[in-house]
């Protein structure tokens, strides 16, 4: 009769919380001295014995499949199906495996454990199917990971995991979430096209080379990345099918890129520090964007470009991180850890629900410009962005802030007449433009665009001294001597159509009182629309 394998291992710990004692002794049989094939020297057992024998031990223990303390040379267990007689897990706790692990095409039913093991060779995981939870809590990686195609149906728990070379993830599916509190990534983290059914956590997560998320999909939980350490640049790792197209790419100044996901809930970097910019470009948040009090040493982007409605709380430490919102559409927006106004750049943006009413004393004193002033935008570039912030401040109400925008926006579309005037392809193109901008002009300087009251009434001034001139050069008959009596002569020919002309038989003269007499009519009237309107704001 088989005696039983000696080997023991300290279960004191708490790792081991769920055994009793302070010692677990393996109960498998031994073969050719005191120890089983899992805890024999490596070198004494060929690797099909090892695979033959885990196999058997899987589909026949009526328990848990205890294998704690396992040393392997290595594991393959290649398109098999991992199940038993029982749901107890399949425990590999604290084992050692000095080459490679592979579990390619393996369908595994059973829960497994993998916590405090050291896999010092390649990991491959292929297209595997893990129907309950995997445990690879502080686990050291030492070789390549790939997850690639794998589908965990229930939840992979990576806490305080060592990956020490490249993590190739891509197209994996966690449908319970995935738990990488305080994991490690000393080289590539490559979550390309990934999917997450549930919460993504990395919580205190170190990526040193960077991590890549593009198009991958957050449904159901929020994408967590509090407190987490992440350093450029990132890293998209060559194929590993060996594509002879695909080769590696490093996202230079690049920390975390996350370029066409969807997340169903909240993005959340609070507390993360960086080492290079953020890609959000192209995405969909469908909740909250959180990144207040994000640390780094230096300037840094947080690109949003061309994403749907970011909202959230947002900041940065010592006025070092930019928000790109270039073509993306802005809503709720708090700023968090004492940042300005600045750190925000605006281009064809859209504003939905973006609370201008907050920010009236940081903008004034910008004088409400919303581009930077350093860069080359074209004039129909920010009569656009101005329509927008314009529309945006009337959504919510911020009568002031839309008046600005809008004083803006016709600023920008004068010049855009301007230039289509110098530029167009036509005469009458041109014709048409330098009479828009003639128009527009006017409106400028007479009534500051319906928004500046008092402009009127230095405009009516200005006319009232023009014309008194004018009546001193034809020798209007005046009361009153000098200067003083032109212009008293000005002021009654330009309230005229409301105290009727002056007397006047020069027929010259006449015909400029009564020009005067029209213009100040418009005039009183322009003033009367501009207070009014300037009150109802």
């Amino acid at each position: 009769m088989a005696t039983e394998c000696g080997y023991t291992h300290d279960v004191s710990s708490e790792r081991f919380e769920d055994m009793p004692g302070d010692q677990w002794k393996c109960s498998q049989p031994a073969t050719g001295g005191d120890r089983c094939v899992f805890h024999a020297d490596p070198d004494t057992v060929s690797d099909e014995t090892v695979r033959e024998s885990f196999l058997n031990v899987v589909a026949t223990e009526k328990g848990a499949v205890r294998l704690i303390g396992t040393r392997l040379s290595s594991l393959s267990v290649d398109y098999a199906i991992l199940d038993g007689p029982s749901n107890h897990p399949i425990d590999l706790r604290e084992s050692v495996i000095g080459g490679g692990l592979s579990a390619r095409y393996v369908t595994v039913k059973r829960p497994l454990r993998l916590d405090g093991a050291r896999l010092e060779g390649i990991v491959n995981l292929e297209d595997a199917v893990f129907s309950r939870r995997v445990d690879f809590g502080d686990t050291v990686f030492g070789g390549r990971v790939s997850f690639r195609l794998v589908n965990f149906e229930s939840a992979l728990d990576l806490r305080d995991a060592d990956f020490h070379e490249p993590a190739y993830m891509r197209l994996a599916v966690f449908q319970r979430g995935i738990y990488g509190v305080g994991v490690t990534f000393h080289a590539a983290a490559d979550f390309l096209n990934t999917r997450f059914e549930d919460v993504c956590n990395f919580y205190r997560a170190s990526f040193h080379s960077g991590a890549i998320f593009d198009s991958s999909t957050f449904a159901g939980g929020n994408a967590q990345f509090f407190e987490a350490e992440i350093d450029s640049p990132a890293v998209k790792l060559d194929s590993a099918m060996d594509n002879p197209r695909s080769e590696r790419e490093y996202y230079e100044d690049i920390a975390l890129s996350m370029d066409g996901v969807t997340c169903d809930r909240d993005l959340r970097l609070a507390g993360a520090t960086l080492g290079g910019d953020v890609v959000f470009t192209s995405s969909d948040l469908g909740r909250d964007l959180k990144c207040g009090d994000l640390s780094t040493t230096d300037h840094i982007v947080v690109n949003c470009s061309g994403t749907t409605v970011v909202t959230g709380k947002i900041g940065g430490s010592n006025d070092r991180v930019t928000y790109d919102f270039t073509d993306a559409t802005v809503g709720e927006i708090d700023i968090a850890d004492d940042a300005s106004f600045d750190m925000f750049r605006f281009d064809e943006t859209t504003f939905s629900g973006f609370d201008f009413g907050a920010y009236k004393q940081e903008l004034a004193v910008r004088d409400w410009r919303l581009h930077d002033a350093s860069t080359d935008y074209s004039p129909t570039r920010l009569e656009n962005l101005y329509l927008r912030a314009k529309n945006g401040a009337n959504e919510i109400g911020e009568t002031r802030a839309a008046a600005e925008f809008f004083i803006y926006e016709m600023v920008y579309r004068r010049r855009n007449h301007y230039h289509l005037a110098l530029t167009g392809s036509s005469i009458r193109e041109r014709l048409r433009a330098a009479s828009k901008w003639v128009s527009n002009t006017a409106l400028q300087f007479s009534c500051g665009y319906g928004e500046r009251p008092f402009r009127p009434v230095v405009f009516s001034m200005g006319l009232i001294v023009a014309f008194a001139s004018l009546y001193a050069l034809l020798g209007a008959p005046v009361v009153y001597p000098g200067f003083l009596g032109y212009l008293t002569f000005s002021i009654e020919g330009f309230v005229s159509l409301v105290l009727g002309l002056p007397d006047v038989t020069n027929p010259v003269l006449g015909f400029f009182v009564a020009v005067e007499g029209f213009l100040g009519g418009f005039i009183i009237a322009l003033f009367v629309f501009t207070l009014t309107r300037s009150i109802s704001r």
